[in-house]
């Protein structure tokens, strides 16, 4: 089957004349499949010189390899759609938490002289990145505070983070990113809006909280535009939903230069916002 064919032991050249879309389907948690996104002018290109390594603790593979690459790519898209909005070919990269490199792969395949640190608080994940993507390893604490990056970036990756917190620790987390970031410099990160909050609604998703936390969140984002419930089995973490006029609100101060609306994986929120 095709999608076999994306796996990690085969190159991506011999894939070159099956990438048009509908080349691969990913799983949809709402039910049913959907293509791998359609190709972009000098994607192809990109996918290419993406890495294929991939660390078998990965459980971001748990959908499959098409889902896997696929999440990958809107994302850089989408830093790529923020970054050229301004202009920017960023020398120094962050990708906070980067995870086992699902995201980082495909950046540095983007912005191939860039300098790249990423940083998580699973170790086993940064040295991975590091040793397997070339990236520079941090490891990340919970307490931000200790987190310590070196030099100021001019980009910040922020994927699948902000999703997880409450408003508390949003607001600690964006003051983090700013005091990390040069003059100028671009942080672009997702959240979860009005399509999360719409599977929520559907009960198609309680995203781990089950249904009277998911009511309890609907109810709090409904109130104020931002509802947080914490999971059982972690503390101090969770499920968040973010309306686009919340975090317009956290932002302020900062220049919006992108937003797409569940831009990545067809779910996530994205934004991009420059610093002042």
């Amino acid at each position: 089957m095709l999608i076999h064919r994306f796996g990690i032991r085969t190159k991506l050249r011999s894939l070159k004349k099956h990438l048009p879309v509908p080349a691969l389907a990913i799983s949809d948690p709402e039910g049913g499949i959907r293509p791998f996104p359609a190709l972009l002018p000098g994607e192809r290109r990109l996918l290419l010189r993406v890495s294929r390594k991939i660390h078998p603790s990965d459980s971001m593979m748990a959908f499959g390899h098409a889902h896997y690459f696929g999440v990958g790519l809107t994302a850089a898209r989408s830093v790529k759609e923020a970054a050229d909005a301004v202009g920017l070919v960023p020398r120094r990269v962050l990708d906070f938490p980067c995870g086992y490199g699902r995201v980082l792969r495909y950046l540095m395949a983007l912005y191939p002289n860039a300098h790249f640190v990423a940083s998580d608080i699973e170790r086993e994940a940064v040295d991975f990145c590091a040793r397997g993507l070339k990236a520079e390893g941090v490891y990340s604490s919970e307490n931000l505070s200790e987190v310590r990056l070196g030099e100021p970036f001019d980009l910040i990756w922020v994927g699948s983070l902000l999703t997880h917190f409450d408003e508390a620790k949003t607001r600690e987390a964006v003051a983090f990113f700013g005091d990390n970031l040069a003059a100028g410099g671009l942080l672009v990160f997702t959240s979860h809006g009005e399509g999360a909050a719409r599977r929520m609604r559907s009960k198609t998703l309680d995203y781990g909280v089950g249904e009277e936390g998911a009511a309890r969140l609907l109810t709090s984002y409904a109130d104020g535009g931002h509802g947080f419930e914490a999971y059982d089995f972690w503390p101090g973490y969770g499920i968040s939903l973010t309306s686009p006029a919340w975090i317009r609100g956290l932002m302020s101060g900062w220049r919006e230069v992108y937003f797409g609306d569940q831009a990545c994986d067809n779910h996530h929120d994205v934004f991009g916002f420059v610093k002042s």
